[in-house]
């Protein structure tokens, strides 16, 4: 029953649903559900990246420190949204924080698990990594165009 449900919530996952059953037959024996409290971190900087997370529900801040200010929220992502790509790439450690903004529930994909499987199967692997790269961009774009307004409106308050 378990397999089931992880299954079914994978396909019906925004960043899955374009994968063939098959595929979410192939995944599911990484992933787990995971529930995280408002105030609780999903990770902090500098940590181990063991998952790719996908939202099923709630609010997360992705954070970053800064001198002076302290934290800083660079995105709040919320359902349907995927969080972490840091498993992809060596030393595979958190750029970020992530903290919850309220109960958040996840499903958490065991980072060796994946890049196992996705090593296994290229052709879903250039399918899930394109998936991470336009999620990527989307985030890079906002992070920019809140930097641009951090900018244009310094010192003229």
């Amino acid at each position: 029953m378990v397999t089931r449900d992880l299954h079914d919530s994978l396909a019906s996952h925004k960043f899955f649903t374009d994968l063939s059953s098959d595929h979410i037959d192939f995944l599911v024996s990484c992933a787990k559900n995971v529930i995280v409290e408002p105030g609780d971190f999903v990770f902090k900087e500098g940590s181990t990246a063991e998952s790719l997370y996908l939202v099923r529900d709630g609010n997360l801040a992705i954070e970053v420190s800064a001198p002076g200010p302290g934290e800083l929220v660079l995105a709040t992502i919320g359902a349907g949204e995927m969080l972490g790509w840091s498993w992809l790439l060596p030393p595979h450690t958190h750029k970020t924080d992530c903290r919850a903004i309220e109960q958040t529930r996840l499903l958490a994909l065991d980072a060796k698990c994946l890049r196992d499987k996705l090593a296994e199967d290229h052709a879903l692997g250039y399918q899930v990594l394109g998936h991470v790269v336009e999620t990527l961009a989307r985030r890079l774009s906002s992070t920019r165009l809140q930097l641009l307004d951090l900018y244009s409106n310094n010192g003229h308050d």
